[in-house]
């Protein structure tokens, strides 16, 4: 658990012993906190770009195009990745997991990761300013609080372990159905 300024929040992916929280439980956490009190934001972390978007809008965009849209570059990258570990997920219809299954998971997020950091660094944001954002956003306006929930719904997909093992499992029966066709 990492501490809040009233309680602890449980990680989606503790960190081995000396390891800083990932991005993914920093974004959780920020959820959690968001709960308990809203707290004006900083008008720099208000800017908007000159379309009037702001890095809440970007987030969802980016997030939308990698996974929804399949174009980008780091979409294909993910792909790749899921392509090589599908051996892991012979069985598609076994119950229990391994800890390479889990292993694998780990470094799937940590792409996902590395991806959205480099997104934010682009956009001229910190990590810190965006958890503080979607922190501030999550108790704003109905609005921003929808887009900061839709963009925490899908880190949060990425870093389930369960929703990735069925993601995985339902491409190695698609394989199989097709190699069997």
């Amino acid at each position: 658990c990492i501490p809040t300024k009233s309680r602890s929040v449980r990680l989606l992916h503790p960190p081995p012993p000396g390891d800083m929280p990932s991005f993914l439980d920093r974004l959780g956490a920020a959820s959690e906190e968001a709960k308990a009190a809203a707290v004006p934001m900083s008008p720099s972390l208000e800017r908007k770009d000159e379309r009037g978007e702001s890095i809440l809008d970007k987030v969802s965009e980016y997030l939308f195009d990698l996974f929804d849209a399949n174009c980008m570059a780091e979409y294909k990258t993910l792909e790749a990745f899921e392509d090589d570990v599908m051996n892991l997920f012979d069985d598609p219809d076994a119950e229990e997991y391994d800890i390479v299954q889990y292993e694998m998971h780990r470094e799937y997020c940590r792409i996902f990761e590395r991806f959205c950091e480099g997104f934010l660094r682009q956009e001229g944001f910190s990590m810190d300013e965006f958890y503080e954002i979607v922190r501030k956003h999550k108790v704003k306006t109905l609005r921003s609080g929808e887009l900061a929930n839709e963009v925490l719904d899908v880190i949060e997909a990425v870093a389930d372990f369960r929703v990735w093992v069925e993601n995985m499992k339902e491409k190695a029966r698609e394989r199989k159905r097709i190699a069997g066709s």
